[in-house]
Parts: structure tokens; C-alpha cells; sequence
């Protein structure tokens, strides 16, 4: 029975110690910083808005920013969050709304992204995200519309466009098809009207258009043909046989001349 009671006793002080330990230890945390000492010793520097609040604290231990460093709203509430170890960023930085709900997480390593960095509608609904390795990104970068539907969708490698990207409109449908290698355009480039359809196929070599480049009707009929050349047009055809003057179409005052030039 005292061997029970002894321990039961033991481990009271136990936990007091440890919650003592804790309360000293944020008790110390949130001191505020008056010199460089301080920053050496362990404190945390504030800054405040005019009305009193504070603008952001900073947590400091042997001179380097080391800790959550937080940054708040002038009315108070929580802005942001940034994690340093050893005076550089490491860990989940975290931004967030007036309302409170979470507006971005950019994860880092070592002063460097890496991990998933996410960003959110207000309304909670992820808005965009993007994977990184060692600050390259790296992976499938995405982007959202509010309602929650994908809005693109472009692979990266080493830091560079590399595959097929791809865009959408607000109800889902693919609306673009974009390729890259290291970064350049290359490869053939495909629009798509809402019916599913194809408007334009439009050959990339190196970033450069080359090749054939075609342009549809939205019954599928071919509207006109232009040929290619590191860039620049060097012949056309509409699709009713017609040859396009390639001069007259660099005078028309609009993004897709064909249009203009190739009528039914």
C-alpha cells in the first residue's frame, strides 16, 4: 500500500514538474525583447499597429529568428504564421483570411520550398497548389476555380513546364491542350470548342509554330491550313481551296484572322 501511495505521489510531482517546466518555459518565450542580449538569451520582438495591437512578434535565441514567428491584422486577428530554425525558414508557413480560415501553406525546408505549396478560396475550396522539390517545382501544378472544378492542370520537371498542360472551363470541359519539353513549347498545341470538337491544332517546335497548323469549324469541317517556318507563315489555305495572302492576314486587327479571311 505505500509502495502504490508512494508512487501515486511520485508521479504528481512528476507532472508538476513538467507543467512548472512549460509555464517557465512560455512564461521565458514571451518576454519581450529590449536589446541584442535579449536575442541571444531568448525573446520575442514586437511590433505594434497605433491602436495598440500587435503588428507581429518574432521569437529570437542566440541571436537568430528561432521559433513561429506570428503577424496579425491591425484588428487583432492571426495573419500569419512562418516557423524559423536557426534564422531560417523551416517548416509549414501559414497565411490566413480576416475571417480566420486558412488562405495559403507554403512548406519549406532549410530557407528552401519543398513539399506542396496550397493556396484557398475563402471559401475553404482549394484554389491552387503546387508540388516542390529542394525549390524547383516538380510535379502536376494545379489551379481551381471557386466552385471547386479544375481549372488547369501543367506538369513540371526540375523546375520546368515539361508534358502536357491542360485548361478547363467552369463546367469541367477541356478547353485547351498545351505541350512543353524543358520548358519550350513542342509539340502540337489542340483548342477545343464546348461541344467537344476541335478548333485548333497548332505545331510548336523549340517555342517556335512550325509545321502545319490547322483551324476547324465547329462541325468538325476544316476551316484553313497555314504552314509554318521557325515562327513565321509562309503559305495558307482556306478549306474550300482558296490560298490565303499571308501579308493581308498580318493587317487584321484581331487575334484569329483566319476567321476573317476563310468564312463559309
Amino acid at each position: 500500500m505505500k509502495k502504490i501511495l508512494l508512487y501515486a505521489v511520485g508521479c504528481v510531482v512528476i507532472v508538476l514538474c513538467v507543467v512548472c517546466y512549460f509555464a517557465f518555459t512560455q512564461t521565458r518565450e514571451l518576454q519581450e525583447c529590449k536589446s541584442e542580449q535579449d536575442k541571444i538569451s531568448g525573446c520575442v520582438q514586437k511590433e505594434y499597429y497605433e491602436n495598440g495591437k500587435p503588428m507581429y512578434e518574432t521569437p529570437y535565441k542566440n541571436g537568430e529568428r528561432h521559433g513561429v514567428q506570428k503577424v496579425y491584422y491591425e484588428n487583432g486577428k492571426l495573419k500569419s504564421e512562418i516557423l524559423y530554425q536557426n534564422d531560417k525558414t523551416h517548416g509549414v508557413a501559414k497565411g490566413y483570411y480576416e475571417s480566420g480560415n486558412l488562405m495559403r501553406e507554403i512548406p519549406y525546408k532549410n530557407d528552401v520550398q519543398h513539399g506542396v505549396e496550397k493556396w484557398y478560396y475563402e471559401n475553404r475550396n482549394l484554389e491552387f497548389e503546387a508540388p516542390y522539390d529542394n525549390g524547383k517545382k516538380h510535379g502536376v501544378v494545379k489551379e481551381y476555380y471557386e466552385n471547386g472544378i479544375l481549372r488547369y492542370e501543367t506538369p513540371y520537371e526540375n523546375g520546368k513546364r515539361h508534358g502536357v498542360g491542360k485548361e478547363y472551363d467552369e463546367n469541367g470541359n477541356l478547353e485547351i491542350e498545351t505541350p512543353f519539353k524543358n520548358g519550350k513549347l513542342h509539340g502540337v498545341e489542340k483548342w477545343y470548342y464546348k461541344n467537344g470538337n476541335l478548333k485548333y491544332e497548332i505545331p510548336y517546335e523549340n517555342d517556335k509554330r512550325h509545321g502545319i497548323a490547322k483551324r476547324y469549324y465547329e462541325n468538325g469541317n476544316l476551316q484553313a491550313q497555314v504552314t509554318y517556318e521557325n515562327g513565321n507563315m509562309v503559305s495558307g489555305v482556306c478549306g474550300d481551296g482558296k490560298e490565303i495572302d499571308i501579308q493581308e492576314l498580318k493587317y487584321w486587327d484581331t487575334q484569329d484572322p483566319i476567321s476573317e479571311v476563310c468564312k463559309e
